[in-house]
């Protein structure tokens, strides 16, 4: 397309059109005088010289709307932006105004005062230590740990515990860890675990588990004793022995007496726990013990007139009143013995109870009227 180019100034031409709006120096086309010249030669150039410059006015126009296109939207987009910062400029200034207020407010306020931490409950403390006996060195330093651990917020440091533990010493106990306290000692303790590690080596019995697994092998629930009473002794002891958990069936069934076992047989081999287990025990021993008892009564309710008629006795044998408040007291495991053997209690002999026992009544009988006679002689003479 034809448009006007700048003058030459090499060769002192005046204006020239190039008919293309971006041209290349192969399309130039220079609009000069003898371009015109040469277009009116013939009717054909003439035509083709016009349709340049026609070409080149609407190449002009859409190049104008272009523009005006370009511009508008230009426009258009710098009033959005205007609005936009009209808008945060107003925001800005209300977040001012609100910001001040709560500012005067703020001021005309006291201010509160800073909140604290709310301490622990404290929970008792732990009896003093003397010898490790009254109380005994286990049960203290596990209420210490415990104290300790609970109420830490009450002591500020490790001073503070070790001052604590100190406190909670005397005698015996106290001398042992006051080398170690004063202000030139060689090795002064730094925790309070120290001080609670030093009193253990002196009063924890090293031996305490193999003394424990010895006393729970000899432990043996007898037929005359509450099962309630010997399972609490079992509890305690398989603790003390570290018993696995697994084995505690086990050994309770093999620790119960005689006519204990027979009634559970089918527990012990069933799949329940050792806590149902146990409670099973505590049933039936109570339900085998209000059965003894039943019979007992029984038989003494039908004991017949002439088994209380006295027999002439000597001095020395066991139904005189003074030898038999001079008996010796059975210990636990002759009591066993008799009772297994289904032996009496009193004369030792075999087929009846001590509450049945020929012997016993006749005593018993002799002892009465001795006394009788004590009170009134007259009453025995005839």
């Amino acid at each position: 397309m034809a448009r006007l180019n700048e003058p030459d100034q090499a060769h002192g031409a005046g204006p020239r059109l190039s008919l293309l709006p971006e041209e290349t120096a192969e399309d130039i086309v220079v609009c000069s005088l003898d371009w015109l010249k040469e277009a009116t030669e013939t009717p054909e150039k003439l035509d083709q010289a016009f349709e340049y410059i026609i070409g080149t006015v609407r190449d002009r126009d859409r190049l104008k709307e272009k523009i005006q296109t370009q511009t508008q939207a230009f426009d258009t987009q710098t009033q959005a932006h205007d609005a936009q910062i009209a808008d945060l400029i107003a925001e800005r200034d209300e977040l001012n105004s609100e910001l001040l207020l709560v500012l005067r407010q703020h001021a005309r306020e006291p201010t509160p005062a800073p909140v604290t931490a709310k301490k622990s409950t404290k929970i008792p403390d732990p009896p003093i230590l003397t010898d490790g006996k009254n109380p005994t060195f286990e049960g203290w330093l596990l209420k210490v740990k415990n104290k300790l651990k609970v109420n830490a917020d009450h002591f500020a440091d490790e001073d503070a515990k070790i001052a604590y533990v100190q406190l909670l010493t005397d005698g015996e106990a106290s001398q042992h860890i006051q080398p170690r306290l004063e202000d030139d000692a060689a090795d002064p303790y730094t925790t309070y675990a120290e001080v609670l590690s030093h009193l253990q080596s002196i009063y924890e019995d090293p031996n305490r588990i193999f003394n424990a697994k010895n006393e729970f092998k000899k432990l043996f629930m007898k037929s005359t004793q509450p099962f309630h009473e010997f399972y609490t002794r079992f509890l305690h002891l398989s603790g003390r022995a570290q018993i696995a958990p697994s084995e505690l069936k086990y050994e309770l069934y093999n620790k119960l007496s005689f006519d204990l076992q027979r009634q559970v047989i089918a527990q012990f081999h069933a799949e329940i726990p050792m806590k149902a287990f146990a409670d099973h025990c505590g049933v039936i021993d109570q339900s085998l013990k209000a059965i003894n008892e039943r019979q007992n009564k029984g038989r003494t309710n039908t004991r017949t007139p002439s088994s209380l008629t006295p027999t002439p006795t000597t001095a020395n044998t066991p139904s005189s009143p003074t030898a038999a408040r001079n008996r010796p007291r059975m210990t636990a495991d002759e009591r066993q013995k008799l009772f297994e053997g289904n032996k009496c209690f009193y004369c030792k002999a075999e087929g009846h109870r001590a509450i049945e026992c020929p012997v016993k009544a006749q005593s018993t009988q002799v002892k009465v009227i001795e006394e009788e006679t004590s009170e009134d002689p007259g009453k025995g003479n005839p």
